[in-house]
């Protein structure tokens, strides 16, 4: 068993280290200190040592373990509220009072803080973390299943013969109920894939019978490819507008539930108000949560240069939402090498988002949602590679003026 997962008892050494980070490709200094028994001390301690720099924040109990991981724009004042204030029952009063140790790593920016902070709760699973562990929500996508008849499913893992998925989004049973409100909205089935299929355009040798397999065909909530009562062009143009509602460009069915409930609670039919309000939140809900996702992966794709400081700026290479590597922008020939390596792995191919990144795509959207300005800035990857292109071009360029000049002073 051992080497199945991570050791959490090594934060006894002299250096403790949180460990290499997967977008640095690199491992980031850590600091430490010891937290005095008594809050004065370690507020002073605290106020000293600990810089307003961004960064993220581990804390430590006697045994090793590591206790909780958190990050802040500014590392000093979000420490001192642990070791402040007279309120026994807060979570920083509580975590400080199990903690002996404290470790911490500076970041050039806000944003490369809160993702290293998912990264290590993911690794790490401190105990008293509960945003971003694993496992929290399941999380999974809504897909198109092939055959003669497709239908809308949602599940954890896409099947390799599925035509079209969207997400990733967490698997409620709000989730789940939806898409069923989708498959009688456009009159899909939602029977297993090995019922039979049969449209009315197809011939066969024998005839069949035309009972359906189940009671939607009655309600007129599904248009029955199982017993030969509809057209397979007709099934095909239901399943067509339930993809484009899926894609955000299916408005109008939306609205017209809202317009129905409203109408039908005016003639105080209230059983059909109800049914209308259940279909169009849920229309809405999965809406709203696969136009978050959307968003951020069709715009959020580009390089976003951040400013550490007068003159150092550090590029963060961001494919679909997800920051895929943070590395330092190109000022050197190594360092615009490096950045055209990772840009070569970035954007060569856009693969769909793996699911555990639900909550790294939400983190990074909501970071341009509260800073609308910033995302003007995010640079396309040809511009990237531009940037890149030019500053090779220039060094060698110096690089060969210098050995022109060398060689005029030796002569």
């Amino acid at each position: 068993m051992d080497g199945l997962f991570p050791d959490r008892r090594i934060w006894g050494e002299s250096c403790p280290q949180f460990g290499p980070s997967r977008y640095t490709r690199d491992d980031p200094e850590c600091e430490a200190l010891e937290i005095p028994r008594h809050r004065r001390p370690a507020r002073q301690l605290v106020r000293t040592r600990v810089p307003r720099s961004p960064g993220v924040y581990g804390m430590i109990d006697a045994t090793g373990d590591l206790l909780y991981v958190g990050m802040s724009a500014r590392l000093r004042h979000r420490l001192l509220t642990y070791f402040t204030g007279s309120r026994r029952g807060t979570k920083e009063r509580r975590i400080a009072g199990r903690a002996v140790r404290l470790v911490w790593e500076v970041h050039a920016h806000e944003l490369i803080a809160q993702v290293r902070e998912l990264e290590l709760i993911r690794y790490w699973r401190p105990r008293l973390n509960a945003r971003g562990r694993p496992g929290r929500h399941e999380l999974g996508y809504i897909y198109l299943t092939a055959g003669a008849a497709p239908t809308l499913r949602a599940g954890r893992h896409v099947p390799a013969s599925s035509l079209q998925c969207w997400g990733p989004l967490p698997m409620t049973h709000v989730v789940r109920a939806a898409v069923d409100h989708v498959n009688h909205v456009f009159r899909l089935r939602d029977c297993p894939d090995r019922t039979p299929m049969r449209y009315a355009d197809q011939r066969g040798l024998w005839p069949l019978g035309d009972a359906a397999t189940c009671m939607r065909r009655d309600l007129d909530s599904c248009l029955a490819p199982c017993c030969g009562v509809c057209r397979q062009q007709d099934y095909a143009q239901s399943v067509a507008a339930a993809r484009a509602l899926l894609d955000g460009n299916q408005g109008d069915v939306i609205a017209s539930y809202e317009s129905a409930m409203r109408a039908a609670a005016a003639q105080q039919d209230f059983e059909q108000a109800a049914e209308c309000r259940d279909t169009w939140q849920h229309l809405v809900l999965l809406q709203d949560q696969l136009a978050q996702v959307r968003r951020a992966q069709r715009e959020l794709w580009g390089v976003y240069p951040i400013r550490d400081g007068a003159t150092r700026t550090t590029w963060m290479l961001i494919a679909g939402g997800r920051v895929s590597a943070v590395t330092a922008a190109p000022r050197s020939i190594a360092t615009a090498r490096r950045c055209l390596e990772f840009l070569d792995q970035t954007f060569d191919r856009r693969h769909p988002a793996p699911a555990d990144d639900y909550d790294h795509i939400r983190l990074v959207a909501a970071w341009f949602r509260r800073h609308p300005t910033e995302q003007s800035r995010v640079l396309t990857p040809d511009q990237a590679r531009s940037i890149c292109g030019g500053r090779l071009a220039r060094t060698g360029r110096m690089g060969l003026g210098r050995q022109t000049e060398s060689v005029k002073r030796r002569a």
